[in-house]
């Protein structure tokens, strides 16, 4: 006789802990686990049964079928939804609170992937046994038909397979256009680039990004804007710098925070008072790793962020400076395979991970100075452009020395093919310059795009 492991008091919380708050658990069994996995045994006369784990498994688990993320944050949402639906007491909501906040402190991310196989056999155990058993009962009665035999091994399936989900589009309609209306930042966070935002979608979860420039052209600049982009949004970001030494990238960083000039980082009292203000909001969401002694393949890459995960940091996007520095899986012949094996990888890490991922690419060197950079200036490979979801090209701006033209040079999913001037100001590690890229075109009366017509990718 098999255990059921969602009797075990010692596992119970923990398997809470994931419905609720880990998304690589439910990536590979929230699909097969249901909310009556959770409830309580009926006891005699009905008394005493703990009907929280059962309340919260089903509030995870059907955001998680609407969203495809852990409910996370928004738990207080809905326990205040549930209050309401069933007229509960305060003292009910404060004791169910009380319940969750002991089950977060139970909640252990370093135990994911064991649990994920746990749950994932005993479901494969439970299903054996019981199609065995209907089977054996076909058989006796002699009702054992070819159709029933083959939907006997197509659930078999389903349950023993965690990847490569099948899911049925039709009836899925209705929950992927509630996950639209209500969180549509969640999956395609912005930029913080108006025209950039104001044109088209940016890279969501289980897609790569590209920035393509020439050399000096603020490639570094735009993955660490990209990065403090996502960290204003609540995202949390491991920066892999390859090239650039460490300190030089947390200089940027906190030149990039604060505004302050990167010359004029720790010389004043309003360096640190600017500093503190975000430290707690912003530090603790983004941790830098050092790849500068010989670079990283993509699977050290993705084995630091599985060790991150499993000490409580989840990343939520993987930015990587730059691709030149990543190392191939195997040795190729010619550079361009090394680097088509090198972005398949990463790819395949992105959406595995379930993460959003950014690299940054060298242009020709004839690209040098030139205002478009597009998918024909890329360097070595130009299978980079069509692996990625969206490449944007940095080339000289039209309006002085530190000024950009940002070319969408591919989308795999919407506009492409058009750009705009902004201005950047390398003394503060500012990519965008928002301030004076709105005041210059407010004053010099110029369009906000230079050219946004532009293409379906």
């Amino acid at each position: 006789m098999n255990q059921n492991i969602f009797r075990d008091a010692d596992l119970l919380p923990e398997l809470l802990g994931m419905v609720l708050w880990d998304r690589y658990w439910l990536r590979q069994a929230g699909d097969v686990v249901k909310a009556d996995d959770f409830k309580p045994v009926p006891r005699v006369g009905g008394q005493g049964e703990n009907t929280n784990f059962w309340i919260a498994a089903n509030m995870g688990l059907e955001f998680f079928m609407k969203n495809r993320i852990p409910i996370g944050s928004l738990l207080n949402q809905e326990i205040a939804k549930w209050a309401k639906e069933t007229n509960s007491s305060s003292q009910r909501v404060m004791e169910f609170r009380t319940f969750l906040k002991n089950i977060r402190k139970r909640y252990n991310p370093e135990r994911s992937k064991v649990l994920v196989e746990q749950v994932v056999e005993f479901k494969k155990r439970v299903l054996r046994q019981r199609m065995l058993r209907e089977l054996v009962e076909l058989e006796t009665s002699g009702q054992l038909t070819e159709e029933a035999w083959l939907e006997a091994m197509r659930k078999g399936v389903a349950v023993s397979s965690t990847n490569g989900k099948v899911t049925d589009w039709v009836s899925g309609m209705v929950g992927r256009q509630q996950r639209r209306l209500s969180r549509p930042h969640l999956r395609k966070p912005v930029m913080f680039i108006d025209d950039l935002d104001a044109s088209i979608q940016s890279v969501g979860r289980g897609e790569l990004g590209l920035w393509l420039g020439a050399y000096k052209m603020g490639k570094s600049m735009a993955m660490i804007g990209t990065g403090a982009a996502y960290l204003w949004q609540g995202l949390n970001v491991l920066y892999f710098t390859l090239e650039d030494p460490l300190v030089a990238v947390e200089d940027r960083f906190d030149a990039s925070i604060t505004e302050l000039a990167i010359d004029e980082l720790g010389r004043h009292a309003e360096t640190e008072s600017r500093f503190e203000l975000f430290r707690s909001r912003l530090r603790s969401r983004i941790r830098l790793v050092d790849g500068t002694g010989g670079g990283m393949t993509v699977a050290q890459i993705q084995e630091i962020w599985e060790r991150q995960r499993m000490s409580g940091f989840h990343a939520d996007a993987i930015i990587t400076d730059y691709d030149n520095h990543i190392r191939p899986p195997v040795s190729r012949k010619e550079r361009r395979f090394e680097f088509s094996d090198i972005y398949r990888e990463y790819v395949n890490m992105c959406g595995n991970l379930d993460i959003i991922g950014w690299l940054a690419a060298q242009a020709k060197r004839d690209a040098d100075g030139k205002k478009i950079v597009a998918g024909k200036d890329t360097s070595e490979d130009i299978s980079k452009i069509q692996q990625v979801t969206l490449a944007v090209g940095i080339g000289q701006g039209e309006w002085g020395d530190d000024s950009r033209y940002l070319y969408i040079a591919a989308h795999k999913y919407d506009r492409s093919r058009f750009g705009f001037n902004i201005w950047s100001d390398p003394s503060k590690g500012l990519f965008y310059d928002r301030q004076r890229t709105l005041e210059y075109r407010n004053h010099d009366g110029r369009p906000k795009a230079a050219d946004t017509k532009g293409v379906m990718g």
